[in-house]
């Protein structure tokens, strides 16, 4: 008998992240991706940790009545997607459960605080919804290079040529990426490049390997009517119906007479969106996404912004010289790793007015939170949630603290 494999293990929970979470009775955590709770499995442990296991399912004992046949042919192969098998329901329902327990686990907020969170906001469509594929090159003993994504493990990458999650466009340009000039150019390169594929609003679909071509125009989106130019490779949300929520949730949060402060801007969408007499800081380290949004800013009459190509670390203890914190806002919006600790540190040293954080990653986002209000000078006013990438572990999340006094 494989001492390796468990019997009859039944799933309890959905943890962050996707997995299933069983016990054995001996008290062993196993998290198991593709089960739901109710379920009962036989498992194989396939690494083992300190103080839980990881396992991957050999039977489905007992199967949940809200397993549901996955969408994609690649499910459970392919490591984009973890929520597939179950209704897009009970997916938010994991969700909102996830983020209160991370923030109290990580976060150790108090319960005033973890009432505030409310109710996660669904996506219009929960498939073809993702504006931009990033796919690694897959090398081919054949002279053509083709595209795929990691495996659920990371082990491999697996060929795609479809994704549900993506929008039409992009899915009928998949199949066909490798034998486009610019796919049999990249297949001759010494290591090949990965493939960035963006369709816009208007469906319009650009793709490039490797580095951006200088030939290839700045894309245009629209976002609550305006329309806006950016560089391919800058960052704009994936799922743009349920941006403009995140967008006009943020603003709802900003007094009119407070000075903005957008760190990690990228192409400065707030300072487009906020009103035209506000006054707003816009700080990145991407030099195109600063030149487009000055330029955007420009072309909606916008002068009175100011942007800095800049790390928001080093920018930020500079703008707190130069203005009064009582009327500072701040806005984050980090990338996944959360904020740098430095970036942290000096507001907790200013102490600006009202600090809002808004969040794809809920554990680096709760440890953020723990350091502000550490300093026992801030409490949140309003926790929101918002489903930006149906079928996959990952959420949006927003908070807004203000200053105590």
């Amino acid at each position: 008998m494989n001492r390796n494999i468990i019997k009859d293990l039944k799933i309890s929970d959905l943890a962050f992240g996707g997995n299933g979470v069983g016990r054995t009775e001996d008290g062993l955590v196993i998290f198991v991706p593709y089960t739901i709770p109710g379920e009962v499995i036989d498992v194989e442990l396939v690494k083992k940790h300190k103080s839980y296991a990881e396992g991957r399912i050999v039977e489905i004992k007992k199967s949940s009545d809200k397993r549901i046949k996955p969408k994609c042919k690649y499910f459970g192969e392919c490591g984009g997607c973890q929520y597939q098998h179950i209704e897009y329901i009970d997916e938010l329902k994991y969700k909102q459960s996830q983020l209160n327990d991370v923030l109290q686990r990580i976060g150790k907020l108090p319960q005033e605080a973890l009432d505030k969170i409310n109710a996660i906001i669904a996506s219009e469509n929960c498939y073809n919804y993702r504006n931009k594929l990033t796919l690694q090159p897959i090398i081919q003993t054949k002279d053509l290079t083709e595209y795929g994504f990691f495996s659920s493990d990371n082990s491999e990458l697996i060929e795609i040529k479809e994704c549900p999650l993506a929008m039409e466009g992009i899915n009928k340009l998949l199949p066909k990426i490798s034998l486009t000039k610019w796919g049999q150019d990249n297949s001759f390169r010494r290591i090949p490049s990965k493939c960035i594929i963006r369709e816009t609003y208007d469906k319009t679909v650009k793709y490039f390997f490797g580095r951006i071509p200088k030939k290839i125009p700045w894309l245009t989106e629209q976002l609550m009517g305006k329309e806006i130019s950016l560089p391919p490779g800058s960052f704009f949300q994936v799922n743009p119906s349920v941006a403009e929520k995140v967008y006009k949730k943020v603003i709802s949060w900003i007094d009119e007479s407070e000075t903005v402060v957008d760190a990690y801007c990228g192409i400065g969408i707030y300072s487009l969106l906020l009103p035209p007499m506000q006054n707003v800081f816009s700080i990145d380290n991407d030099k195109k996404a600063i030149k487009a949004a000055y330029h955007n800013s420009m072309q909606f009459g916008l002068d009175n912004r100011s942007f800095f190509v800049e790390q928001a670390e080093k920018a930020l203890p500079e703008i707190f010289k130069e203005n009064q914190p009582n009327s500072l806002c701040i806005i984050l919006n980090p990338p996944r790793e959360g904020c740098n600790h430095k970036l942290i540190f000096s507001i907790t040293k200013a102490l600006p007015k009202k600090v809002i954080i808004v969040s794809c990653n809920a554990s680096t986002l709760a440890r953020d939170l723990k350091k502000l209000l550490k300093t026992k000078k801030y409490e949140i006013s309003e926790i929101s949630i918002f489903d930006m990438f149906p079928r996959t572990a990952h959420f949006e999340t927003a908070v807004v603290l203000n200053r105590i006094g």
